[in-house]
């Protein structure tokens, strides 16, 4: 079944206006964001990397808030990769956010990158086609 994440971080920003102390970052995606609007198309995938703590989490869930499409998390490595596969071919739109992407095997991790590049997700027994999802990956550097 298919896993909508509300109310990710009741702590965080209520907000994208509520968001602050990355007015270079937010303002890149105000730019991406307003593109895929004119050009009616999904929003393009997203890797987001920065040290722990900074709101990585809280910005994709915000970026979902203000075009008004469902966030769903994943967290990596997932205990059951087949829960990506089910994401994608039960979600019709919305923002994929994995979680410390750099933890998913290598596997998963080409598996992903040929779902960015080509829109299929393949795996043994499936060929998914990605729709309009777009794909926000974290990930850290210390």
């Amino acid at each position: 079944m298919l896993s909508h994440a509300d109310n990710i971080n009741p702590l965080g920003p209520p907000s994208w206006d509520d968001f602050i102390g990355q007015h270079d970052i937010k303002s890149r995606l105000d730019v991406m964001i307003e593109a895929a609007g004119m050009l009616d198309q999904p929003l393009s995938h997203i890797l987001l990397l920065a040290p722990p703590g900074t709101g990585k989490t809280s910005l994709a869930a915000l970026i979902a808030q203000r075009i008004d499409l469902p966030f769903y998390k994943l967290t990596m490595p997932l205990q059951m990769p087949m829960q990506f596969f089910t994401l994608v071919e039960e979600a019709q739109e919305g923002i994929v956010f994995l979680d410390e992407v750099h933890n998913a095997p290598n596997k998963f991790q080409e598996m992903l990158q040929t779902a960015l590049y080509e829109g299929v997700a393949h795996a043994p027994g499936w060929h998914i086609p990605v729709g309009h999802l777009t794909f926000m990956a974290a990930t850290t550097w210390e």
